[in-house]
């Protein structure tokens, strides 16, 4: 017969008894509950005696008896609403602090001489098992009768975790019997389960009653307890009578008076009082159980449910700092942007202000040098008239006089032709000045290179790759020598210091137009260095002005072309000036080709 079967007899009969005596509507209601984590023998043995005793006793009360799941132990006090509750040790102690139990009385063994160590839990195993220790029965097959039962299964399971063992994982599977048929003495001896767990002196009556011999199992962690039965573990409180929160103080004096004063005649036990739950409560606590079972790592839920008007203070007050904190750094930001922006027009207005009167003192030197140039110019013309004169005087004198030594007269001949070009570039400057039409003729880039390198005077230094007759353009020839003598210079001073200078001068197609470049392999040029080629800046050489290159650029974009300046792959710059192509007429004669390159070649 099953365990609930075995309790519904009971409590039928327990109720048939409690009906007899006064009506029940003159009586006041004694409602106990049992929490069912015990064999069948304790309703026979211990329970069902202890109820009548009280019926029997005290006929001014009308006695309700509830069973109570152990797993919806607090659902069903709610729902009964019991006075007083027979159950382990464990029970009450968990429900101490959260129900207000009060121990009325405790079970006592008559064979013990210590009640406090009443209850343990037993580890069995087959007699011929190789299991001889706990250590042993690791990754086993078990069976418990019932896995909330306290003797049963939870005091075995704390004498595991003591033994530094994880109780939960220990076993490879548990079989919970609910102490129906087969049990757990069965299943262990037919080979289901390799362990057994039962609750201490089972054991004991299992032999005695003759559903098994003695000698067919084995004891692990063996130890004997105050009942002189075999156990694995130490002993706690047995079952403990108590009452909850609001029962009426004359009800606990008559109960407790008639459990204490509980004839024994013909029973293995009888009612007491224990001063002793410390190690029940250390039990539950290694476990978390009970009152500890949200001391666990998962134990958000019942923080929520007991600290809630806490914690909903709690995320309002971090939700009105976060606000003010985001607050805070978004006026902090924005702050921070606008003096960003302001700083930076400032910066920005501070480098226009600098470029502008950059410009403003280079204009003013180029209005300075313009106004020098042309006095200069007007100045200068009427000397190398005369010198020019003299020259011619003295050729006709030598004319009239000859010499053997022609040297005079090759002198004569040179310091004319250095006359010619010094009245080309007064001529130059006073066009420039006075700002007339430029005369576009058909020149060769070659020739106007070969020129510009002064027949032989850079001819050791500059490597020239620009062949003559190949690369035509209209425009200036004097202008364009003058760029590319500028170039020249610029690239000798930057290769002083260089142990092989080596400068290049080549042209070649950039579409419409002929990019006639000068390269060196001078020193790499800092940011802004390489920023101001080209603009009228203070010259960094000592006897510079720092016009030269802006010259060339006003030149250049005068005749519709222009200057550019890359940086070289290792080192030093590429000046560049690009001008228009021209392409002569095919056919065209020897002699007029030859012609036209005479007449630009001067």
């Amino acid at each position: 017969m099953k365990q609930s079967q075995i309790k519904f007899a009971l409590l039928a009969l327990l109720f048939v008894f409690s009906s007899q005596g006064l009506p029940s509507e003159n009586k006041p209601t004694v409602t106990i509950g049992l929490v069912d984590t015990f064999s069948p023998t304790f309703f026979i043995e211990s329970y069902s005696p202890t109820v009548d005793h009280l019926m029997e006793r005290l006929t001014q009360y009308q006695f309700n008896l509830v069973d109570i799941n152990p797993g919806n132990i607090l659902e069903d006090i709610e729902r009964y609403k019991p006075d007083f509750l027979i159950s382990n040790a464990f029970t009450y102690v968990s429900l101490m602090q959260t129900h207000g139990a009060l121990q009325v009385a405790t079970k006592e063994n008559k064979e013990t001489s210590n009640f406090t160590d009443s209850v343990a839990s037993t580890i069995i195993v087959r007699s011929d098992s190789s299991i001889k220790t706990l250590a042993d029965a690791r990754g086993k097959k078990a069976a418990v009768s019932d896995l909330e039962s306290f003797g049963g299964w939870l005091i075995a399971k704390g004498e595991l975790l003591s033994a530094g063992y994880n109780p939960d994982k220990f076993f490879s599977e548990i079989i919970e019997t609910k102490y129906g048929v087969p049990d757990v003495f069965l299943l262990l001896k037919h080979g289901f389960v390799t362990v057994g767990v039962v609750e201490s002196c089972e054991l004991e009556k299992a032999i005695q009653s003759g559903q098994i011999k003695e000698g067919d199992f084995r004891v692990l962690n063996q130890r004997l307890n105050p009942q002189k039965c075999l156990v694995s573990t130490p002993g706690y409180p047995d079952v403990v009578f108590f009452s909850l929160a609001g029962v009426a103080p004359s009800i606990t004096k008559d109960v407790t008076v008639e459990l204490l004063t509980m004839p024994s005649v013909g029973l293995d036990f009888n009612w007491t009082i224990t001063n002793n739950f410390l190690p029940t409560y250390n039990l539950m606590q290694s476990l978390r159980l009970g009152p500890f079972r949200h001391d666990s790592a998962w134990s958000v839920k019942f923080l929520m449910e007991k600290y809630k008007n806490e914690i909903y203070f709690a995320v309002l007050l971090l939700f009105f700092l976060l606000l003010h904190v985001f607050q805070i750094n978004y006026l902090v930001r924005k702050r921070t942007g606008q003096l960003s922006k302001a700083l930076k027009e400032t910066k920005k207005f501070y480098l226009e202000s600098q470029k502008s009167k950059q410009k403003l003192h280079a204009l003013e030197r180029m209005s300075i040098v313009s106004q020098i140039s042309s006095m200069f110019a007007h100045e200068i013309k009427q000397p190398i008239t005369n010198i020019g004169y003299y020259a011619g005087a003295l050729s006709m004198l030598l004319e009239q006089k000859p010499t053997k030594d022609n040297r005079a007269q090759e002198i004569i001949t040179l310091l004319q032709n250095e006359l010619q070009k010094s009245t080309q570039i007064v001529e130059h400057v006073r066009s420039l000045v006075k700002k007339r039409p430029k005369e576009k003729k058909i020149c060769d880039l070659g020739v106007v290179v070969s020129n510009a390198l002064g027949q032989g005077l850079y001819a050791q230094a500059v490597e020239n790759n620009v062949p003559k007759g190949e690369f035509f353009t209209l425009g200036d020839a004097f202008e364009l020598e003058f760029i590319v003598l500028n170039f020249v210079r610029n690239a000798k001073s930057a290769v002083k210091g260089v142990a092989n200078p080596h400068i290049l001068v080549s042209v070649s197609e950039a579409g419409a137009f002929w990019k006639l470049s000068v390269a060196d392999d001078g020193p790499k040029l800092d940011q802004q260095g390489f920023e101001n080629l080209g603009k009228a800046i203070q010259s960094s050489k000592p006897d510079g002005l720092g016009f030269g290159l802006s010259i060339c650029n006003a030149i250049a974009e005068s005749s519709g072309g222009h200057l550019e300046f890359e940086r070289g792959e290792t080192s030093g710059v590429i000046a560049s000036l690009f001008v228009e192509k021209f392409i002569t007429k095919e056919g065209l004669r020897d002699d007029e080709d030859n012609s036209i390159i005479n007449t630009v070649g001067g």
